[in-house]
């Protein structure tokens, strides 16, 4: 049985509802309902931090995402990075993990880009963004670079690795900093 303290069982949750009960929460009722007669091939598992047992009625599996913070397709936790904004509604494309760090670079060299409002017009620095995300099926995260949010390119951790060193050796050698640079 999962130890269960009286501190979890008074814990308010956000919505001002009661925490799980013990039955709830060791997996001996829906954890949305607190039914405990639904047949198993109707039972959905949902993820709880304290327990893997917790399962909901197969029509009330979106509502534990609520309870819980982890909707019923999330089978392993959130990477230490992600930014934790998940739906038990979200499309099988949309389940993914996202960081919530990312990096924004103005690029002082482009063109600006220009917005034509009704009576003015507006102009706007490009920039080159960056951040790490999972889908929930892969095994690694992927690193996304975009200029202005649009033509994203995803590597993988040993392609942006080389991508940063490329960079360094670049600036480096511009700098005239890499002898080994100037010798080839």
């Amino acid at each position: 049985m999962t130890d269960v303290s009286s501190a979890d069982l008074d814990r308010v949750c956000d919505e001002g509802e009661r925490a799980p009960t013990a039955d709830q929460l060791c997996g001996k009722a829906c954890f949305v309902c607190g039914v405990s007669e639904a047949p198993e091939n109707k039972r959905i598992l949902v993820h709880h931090s304290r327990t893997r047992e917790a399962w909901a009625c197969e029509e009330e599996a979106g509502e534990s995402a609520k309870l819980t913070g982890v909707p019923w397709w999330q089978s392993e936790p959130c990477p230490p990075w992600c930014g934790g904004l998940h739906s038990a509604n979200d499309h099988p494309l949309d389940r993914v993990h996202i960081s919530e760090w990312s990096s924004e670079i103005p690029l002082s060299l482009a063109e600006l880009d220009v917005l034509r409002g009704a009576s003015d017009i507006l102009y706007s620095v490009r920039f080159v963004s960056t951040y790490v995300q999972q889908r929930i099926r892969d095994a690694r995260p992927t690193v996304l670079l975009s200029v202005d949010g649009k033509g994203e390119l995803e590597v993988t951790l040993t392609e942006a690795n080389a991508i940063a060193e490329a960079l360094l050796s670049a600036v480096r050698r511009a700098e005239g900093r890499d002898l080994r640079a100037v010798a080839a």
